[in-house]
């Protein structure tokens, strides 16, 4: 697996969406029901949808792969009148994933191709990809390398660093500029447990990089 810069990552690691391989078709997420915490961050129809429905329905979309090195998966993140949301998988060939690099396919669709997203009761959208992460508790090495890395200096992939965490992540975002960044990493089984969800209003500054501010211009295209 080999990495291209830049994902959204948390300021205590850092990982990259690895390009594109072949694999299974992505499922689609359940609805999720209506029994989050408050804190809401958009509404649809007569209901409010909270971050913790949307955090749980994207856990279940990364519960529910059972392989590595698969291809990446474009979403619509879509609310019904119960406050409950779903996710509807964007189908696109998989040539599409290994001729364009993973950050860039949402806007290679908005302006070479022009697909949009465009659904009823749409939320937002969102991204499935692998990467990984690498921490100081990985190692001496680990720790020169994140250090480096944060002084600007080239440092090799994360993918060839030993004591890196191999992970499945999925990234969305909505239109009133909430970021949602779930991961879950991969045991010695090669089962994934999720490590991190979390939600990041408007204006927040942890998550950043070239995956989130690309779905948000994917998303500002939306019918």
């Amino acid at each position: 697996m080999s990495t291209t810069p830049t994902t959204p990552t948390p300021t205590t690691s850092a990982n990259a969406p690895t390009d594109p391989t072949t694999s299974a078709n992505a499922a689609t997420a359940p609805i999720v029901p209506a029994n989050a915490p408050a804190s809401p961050t958009t509404q649809t129809g007569a209901a409010v949808v909270s971050p913790g429905v949307v955090l749980a329905c994207l856990g279940e979309v990364l519960a529910a792969r059972t392989g590595w090195d698969e291809h990446p998966d474009l979403y619509l993140l879509v609310g019904d009148e119960a406050g409950g949301v779903r996710l509807e998988v964007v189908e696109l060939p998989d040539e599409m994933w290994a001729m364009v690099p993973t950050p860039v396919v949402p806007l290679f669709l908005a302006h070479a191709i022009g697909l949009v997203p465009d659904a009823r009761g749409l939320l937002g959208v969102a991204l499935r990809y692998e990467s990984f992460s690498l921490g100081p508790a990985a190692g001496v090495r680990a720790a020169t390398v994140l250090r480096r890395r944060a002084q600007g200096t080239w440092t090799p992939p994360i993918a060839e660093i030993p004591g890196r965490v191999e992970q499945r992540i999925i990234t969305a975002v909505t239109p009133q500029g909430d970021v949602f960044m779930v991961f879950a990493d991969r045991g010695e089984d090669g089962t994934a447990t999720v490590s991190v969800a979390e939600h990041q209003g408007p204006g927040g500054s942890r998550y950043t990089g070239t995956v989130i501010d690309n779905l948000a211009h994917w998303l500002g295209h939306a019918h």
